[in-house]
């Protein structure tokens, strides 16, 4: 139904409603669209001080490829809102490009240990093993715990061999975490 010009005009008409419950169900349309042109939208609504609005917007940047989305879900994921940041890391986690990846690796590394970020690194999938992996190779000593850590909670053969390739990797604090991830994971041929 956003598909015909008549219906797009209407959600845009309907996104700028001063009705809150207008406002919102428009956002949910114009989420539902996922194409360049309801970026605009997503990104105002991302910046709303509703959080049901806010909410609405990340969830339909998540489904752009437009790198420019990504941005307030990374700041949502990394910010101290409990709901906007727990929704922000799913709805980056269920991603499978590298730019995704790439963030959930940024905000990791930036992050406190206890920060729900860890976990969401640590799910499987090709794009974030290596993401993780790229990072490794030249990773600095708690970068490359972390990175390592990551690797060896997913329990997945790809991510066990990104480690085993880590153990060559120019870092010495990278192959010293691979090394102690690997073992701590009693990974075949670690010890």
């Amino acid at each position: 139904i956003t598909g015909t010009p008549a219906a797009w005009q209407a959600l845009t008409s309907a996104v700028r409603s001063d009705d809150p419950d207008e406002h919102r169900a428009a956002l949910v349309g114009i989420s539902h669209r996922a194409r360049p042109v309801a970026l605009p939208f997503l990104l105002e609504a991302s910046r709303s001080p509703e959080l049901a609005t806010r909410l609405i917007a990340l969830a339909g940047l998540a489904r752009l490829a437009d790198v420019r989305a990504l941005e307030p879900l990374a700041a949502a994921a990394a910010g101290d809102h409990e709901e906007l940041r727990d929704a922000a890391l799913s709805l980056l986690e269920e991603r499978s490009d590298p730019e995704a990846a790439e963030v959930l690796v940024e905000i990791a590394l930036a992050a406190d240990p206890a920060h729900p970020i860890h976990a969401t690194l640590s799910r499987p999938s090709a794009s974030r093993i290596a993401a993780i992996q790229a990072r490794l190779v030249g990773a600095a000593d708690r970068a490359a715990r972390v990175l390592a850590a990551a690797l060896a909670r997913m329990r997945d053969a790809a991510a066990t061999a990104a480690l085993l390739a880590s153990l060559s990797a120019p870092s010495a604090a990278a192959r010293l975490a691979a090394a102690t991830a690997l073992i701590a994971i009693d990974a075949d041929g670690a010890r």
